[in-house]
C-alpha cells in the first residue's frame, strides 16, 4: 500500500483519499483548456453537481459546458499557461449549472503545475459558495432599504409635503 510521508508520522493511501473524500468540496486534477481531459474529481461532484465521479469524468466538456453563459469568459480566462508553476493563483467565483438545471456559485482554488511529462495539469479544489452568495444579496437588498428608510425619514422629518415623500419613495 502507498504511503507519504510526513514529519508527524506515515499517512496510508486509504487514509489520504478517506481524508479527501471528507473534504466538503470537489477536489481534482484536470488537464488545461476547456476541454481538457479529468484525470480525477471527488465524490463530492455528485453531491454539488449531480454527477458521479465516473459521469464528470467521462465528458471533457461538462465543465466548460456547465458555466454560466454570463460567467464563461471570465472562468475560461484562467485557462492558460501564463499561470503554470506560478507561487499564488487569484481564486475564480463563478455560477454552474448542475445535472438538474439549478445553478450554484462556486469559489474555485487550483494550482497548475507541468508534469514530467510536460503536461499541464490542474491541482484545485470547487466549493459550493452559494448560501455565501444568497447572503451577500440579501445583505445588500437590507442595505439598500435601510438606505432608503433614512432617506424617507429624513425627509420626511425635514417638513416636505406628502406628495413629494410619495414620489421620493416611488422613485427610490
Amino acid at each position: 500500500m502507498e504511503t507519504r510521508q510526513s514529519d508527524r508520522g506515515t499517512i496510508e493511501a486509504a487514509d489520504f483519499a478517506d481524508m479527501i473524500e471528507a473534504v466538503p468540496a470537489i477536489v481534482y486534477v484536470a488537464e488545461l483548456g476547456a476541454g481538457g481531459h479529468w484525470h480525477y474529481v471527488s465524490p463530492q461532484v455528485e453531491t454539488i453537481f449531480g454527477y458521479t465521479p465516473e459521469e464528470w469524468i467521462a465528458d471533457p466538456r461538462h465543465w466548460i459546458d456547465s458555466i454560466h453563459p454570463e460567467d464563461r469568459e471570465y472562468a475560461v480566462a484562467f485557462e492558460h499557461e501564463r499561470y503554470i508553476d506560478l507561487a499564488s493563483y487569484p481564486p475564480a467565483e463563478y455560477r454552474m449549472r448542475r445535472k438538474d438545471g439549478q445553478y450554484v456559485w462556486i469559489l474555485e482554488k487550483a494550482r497548475l503545475i507541468r508534469g514530467d511529462d510536460g503536461v499541464a495539469l490542474w491541482h484545485g479544489v470547487m466549493q459550493d459558495i452559494t448560501g455565501l452568495k444568497m447572503a451577500e444579496t440579501n445583505l445588500r437588498e437590507l442595505t439598500r432599504k435601510q438606505e432608503l428608510t433614512s432617506h424617507l425619514g429624513g425627509l420626511a422629518m425635514s417638513g416636505v409635503s406628502t406628495e413629494e415623500l410619495f414620489r421620493a419613495a416611488v422613485e427610490s
